[in-house]
C-alpha cells in the first residue's frame, strides 16, 4: 500500500473514531445489563452509509477515506462482542434481543443507504 492511501485510511479513521466516541459516551448506559444504544447507533450508521458509498462513489481514494477509514473506526465489532459478553453473565435475554437486532437492522441499514443514494 502506498503513503497516500495509507495517510488517506487514517484520516478517516480520525473522524470515525471521533464520532464513535461521542456516541458511545452519550448512549450507552452505566450497567452492563442494558442496551447499548451508543454503539448500536454507530454501527448502524456505519451500514447506513457504507451502502450509500458504495452505490455512489467510484473514487479508489474516496473509497479508502469513508469505507476503510471513517467507517471502519465509526462501526465497532469488537465493543459489540465485549457488550455482548458482558450481557450474558446476567441479561442473556438482552444478549440475544442485542445481538439479532444489530444484525438485522445492520443488513437492512447497508441495503437502505445503498437504495438511498441510487
Amino acid at each position: 500500500m502506498i503513503l497516500f492511501d495509507v495517510m488517506i485510511v487514517g484520516i478517516g479513521g480520525f473522524f470515525g473514531t471521533i464520532l464513535r466516541m461521542e456516541l458511545k459516551d452519550r448512549g450507552n448506559p452505566d450497567s452492563s445489563g442494558d442496551f447499548p444504544i451508543g454503539t448500536f447507533a454507530a454501527n448502524t450508521i456505519a451500514c447506513l452509509f457504507l451502502g450509500a458509498v458504495l452505490q455512489i462513489l467510484d473514487h479508489q481514494a474516496l473509497r479508502l477515506f469513508f469505507i476503510s477509514g471513517f467507517l471502519g473506526s465509526l462501526s465497532t465489532y469488537s465493543t459489540f462482542i465485549m457488550e455482548l459478553t458482558s450481557m450474558q453473565s446476567g441479561a442473556w435475554r438482552m444478549a440475544i434481543i442485542y445481538t439479532m437486532v444489530s444484525i438485522g437492522v445492520g443488513v437492512i441499514a447497508m441495503i437502505a443507504g445503498y437504495h438511498l443514494a441510487g
